[in-house]
């Protein structure tokens, strides 16, 4: 799957799809950091707050879990504007 066929930036898809099995997930992050109001959700990642400065010290389950979660979650942040 091509990350514009799931409507994200080409970075967000290389990097949670493209690692190697031995390495852990690397960030979301796309340095576009702005935090929506209405969601709470950063419109460049869509993560919140919490999960951006719980990263580094998160377990990879937590982060897939987080990261398969990002496209719905950027979906709801593009919607509301």
């Amino acid at each position: 799957m091509r990350s514009q066929d799931v409507g994200l930036p080409p970075r967000i898809q290389l990097l949670s799809c493209g690692r190697e099995m031995n390495q852990p997930i690397a960030t979301p992050c796309i340095k576009v950091c702005a935090v929506s109001g209405q969601s709470g959700l950063c419109i460049g990642c869509g993560r919140t707050l919490g999960e951006i400065a719980a990263w580094g010290g998160l377990s990879d389950a937590d982060r897939r879990r987080i990261m398969d979660e990002l496209p719905r979650r950027l979906e709801a942040v593009r919607a509301e504007s």
